[in-house]
């Protein structure tokens, strides 16, 4: 019957619906090969453009935050997000007297590269010292390593307490449910005790 089946779909020039559903799981699977290699080279290849573009862009802010202070080792830059905002560049391992967090943050023009304010303990006032401890204390670097070990793990230590939190609870309930329960006691004529009349 089958080959019946087939020998007419021939005669009429029509593909049985066998072969047809072949042919389209065949274009799916090339084309789902192209995409992904595709995807996969553009991908490896943008984000080559992304950090090297990056680089280039932030590459003189830096190299004006080196020039005005020699002393200190790049670290980190906050770009603008924005037309009308600034750059911020910040120096690690600064050797300078007084500086207990060996750090230093430069805020720049983002246009005509002028420094527009430096946060630096060692010239800054006792509250801009205070604000500039806030992010080492947090982070934990003013500890060192060990100080960012400890913060990470006190991170960790919120969903742990969560989970077993979580945990605990269930197993309470379970335990309360398989617990059988005590039917109350009925008071018989037996169990009554007669008061001595007085």
């Amino acid at each position: 019957m089958k080959s019946n089946v087939n020998h007419a779909n021939s005669v009429t020039g029509q593909q049985s619906p066998n072969l047809r559903l072949s042919h389209l799981k065949t274009r799916r699977k090339n084309c789902l090969g192209v995409h992904t290699w595709l995807g996969l080279s553009l991908g490896l290849l943008l984000s080559i453009y992304g950090i090297t573009g990056s680089i280039l862009v932030f590459h003189e802010a830096v190299a004006i935050a080196m020039q005005r202070y020699s002393t200190g080792r790049p670290h980190s830059i906050y770009g603008a997000p924005e037309p009308t905002k600034t750059y911020t560049v910040c120096q690690n391992s600064v050797d300078a007297p007084g500086s207990l967090l060996q750090r230093r943050c430069m805020v720049m023009d983002r246009y005509s590269g002028k420094i527009l304010d430096v946060d630096d303990q060692t010239i800054g006032t006792a509250g801009e010292v205070f604000t500039q401890w806030q992010w080492p204390l947090h982070s934990g670097r003013a500890f060192g390593m060990t100080g960012r070990v400890l913060v990470f793990l006190s991170g960790l230590a919120c969903p742990v307490l969560f989970v077993t939190g979580v945990i605990r609870w269930q197993q309470k309930r379970r335990a309360k449910k398989s617990k059988p329960r005590k039917k109350p006691e009925l008071c018989s004529k037996h169990s009554i005790h007669k008061q001595p009349i007085a």
